[in-house]
């Protein structure tokens, strides 16, 4: 197991900045490990200044679930309207249509 006063030794000044400022999502036991790493490089005025900046989850809160589907059934379905679709238009597109009127505009050369 690692030993939590090492655990964040090797990591960089700013991977130590960036893993306190979302703190919200570490586990509790990180959290002071974590604490008392930064005291010991000296990074309490950045620990500050982080501190004063809201955290991600009171900004936007919980993201609500995604759609729940059964084996993801929507996708097959936009296929298979996609195959009728071809199916039904492999001729070219076709249109009603009524021709009132018909007049020449140009030369054809």
């Amino acid at each position: 197991m690692i030993d939590l006063a090492n655990k964040f030794s090797r990591r960089s000044n700013e991977n130590l900045l960036q893993l306190w400022q979302g703190r919200d999502q570490l586990n509790d036991d990180d959290i002071n490990p974590l604490r008392d790493e930064l005291e010991l490089r000296g990074l309490q005025k950045q620990v500050e200044e982080i501190a004063d900046r809201p955290s991600a989850r009171t900004i936007y809160g919980d993201l609500p679930q995604g759609p729940q589907t059964f084996l993801y059934l929507s996708v097959p379905f936009w296929w298979i309207r996609e195959l009728w679709l071809r199916y039904k238009t492999k001729d070219g597109q076709r249109v009603e249509a009524t021709i009132t009127m018909t007049r020449r505009t140009g030369s054809i050369c």
